[in-house]
């Protein structure tokens, strides 16, 4: 990304996606990474599959939770018009994906193992997709990137901006930020962790036709 729109773009999450909200998420997120772990048990069939799927379930509840607990932390739910979670902030919507088990040692370089919902936000930002529309004008699509496993929970907390996919899959990250960096954590299960590749997310069927916005003329008026 252009280091002006990376100031943008921090300015931005600065303002809409402030401290308070920010503690909140990451409350959230470890939140469900600890239910997640606590229920873990590879004698009852549990799996890496299972523990995704429940992060994400786990996730989506206690972030709506939080949201509706404080209405002041400026972050509300969004239709996104495939099936994904997405919240909004601002002019920015943003989804969780997990991005890995551990704190990462480069960040720009670990993406969601998901071909669709999350390939579809580089879409928004490359091609100025209308898919949304709660939020006014073409939004800046967001991951709110996670990491962690059974025996230590979440690990780390990022922000990352999609700007390329290829076949549906994020490939490129033009913005990056931490959020947080916990190293980490001990509950009470004792797993035997075995870190494998992160497993397809449930599909999501991408829209046909691309919803591209049309542009305005100086008068505002619609073009031809």
């Amino acid at each position: 990304m252009e280091s002006e729109q990376a100031v943008k773009l921090a300015q931005d999450l600065k303002l809409h996606f402030p401290e308070s909200a920010r503690l909140a998420v990451r409350m959230a997120m470890h939140t469900a990474y600890r239910d997640a772990g606590r229920m873990w048990d590879l004698t009852a069939g549990c799996d890496m599959q299972w523990f995704g799927f429940t992060v994400w379930k786990f996730a989506v509840h206690q972030i709506r939770s939080v949201i509706e607990r404080d209405p002041n932390l400026g972050i509300r739910v969004v239709p996104s018009g495939v099936g994904a979670f997405r919240v909004a902030l601002g002019p920015m919507v943003m989804s969780p994906y997990g991005c890995g088990y551990s704190v990462p040692s480069d960040p720009w370089t670990q993406f969601p193992n998901n071909d669709k919902g999350a390939g579809l936000l580089s879409d928004v930002n490359m091609y100025q997709l209308d898919i949304f529309p709660d939020i006014p004008g073409s939004p800046t699509a967001l991951v709110l990137a996670h990491y962690g496993n059974p025996e230590r929970g979440l690990e780390a907390l990022y922000v990352k901006m999609p700007t390329e996919s290829s076949n549906g899959r994020i490939t490129r990250w033009g913005y990056v930020e931490e959020i947080a960096a916990i190293g980490e954590r001990t509950y009470d299960v004792e797993p035997s962790f075995k870190e494998t590749k992160f497993p397809a997310a449930a599909k999501i069927e991408r829209p046909v036709t691309l919803p591209f916005r049309k542009p305005v003329t100086q008068e505002g008026s619609d073009s031809a």
